[in-house]
């Protein structure tokens, strides 16, 4: 499976010149996706057995079409309607692709060690930034009874602190 990402509508278009799109010579993945924001490529502009997904504002993604349709749809009588969405795969091309790819990322070992320091980094990040945002709504209400306070018994005389 393939999922080719689109950012604009543009980089879309200029795709259908491509010879793998227009099925004058075969491409990678037997089944193969667009994914692009919501509403950038409509189901009428998708070239022949071609899928999409969009996503939206909050990040999800909606299936708008594709063999995960079929399935969705007809449950395991899914799997009929799947050939109708394949593509003839160059395996010959996808396997040096692969080989490039394998080549590039060095030690697998290393390669899942870095993504899983990424992700603790994240999940640390992420639990500063929960709690400053409870810090802020601190400030923010200490600030609001400050001025309750001063609006019901006046100024408060502040001392200068050295």
């Amino acid at each position: 499976m393939v999922v080719e990402s689109k950012v604009s509508r543009s980089d879309f278009l200029a795709d259908r010149a491509k010879p793998h799109r227009n099925g004058k010579s075969a491409g990678m993945g037997t089944y193969r996706y667009y994914i692009c924001t919501e509403g950038l490529i409509g189901l009428d502009d998708l070239p022949e057995r071609w899928g999409l997904l969009w996503v939206n504002k909050r990040g999800h993604i909606k299936l708008k079409a594709g063999h995960v349709c079929a399935y969705l749809a007809c449950g395991y009588r899914g799997h009929e309607l799947a050939p109708f969405w394949q593509h003839p795969a160059d395996q010959r091309f996808e396997l040096d692709m692969l080989a490039h790819a394998l080549v590039r990322f060095g030690d697998p070992e290393e390669t899942k060690q870095l993504v899983r320091g990424a992700h603790r980094e994240r999940s640390r990040l992420a639990a500063e930034v929960d709690r400053l945002n409870e810090e802020i709504k601190q400030y923010r209400l200490d600030r609001w009874r400050l001025n309750t306070y001063e609006q019901k018994y006046g100024e408060l005389e502040r001392q200068n602190s050295r």
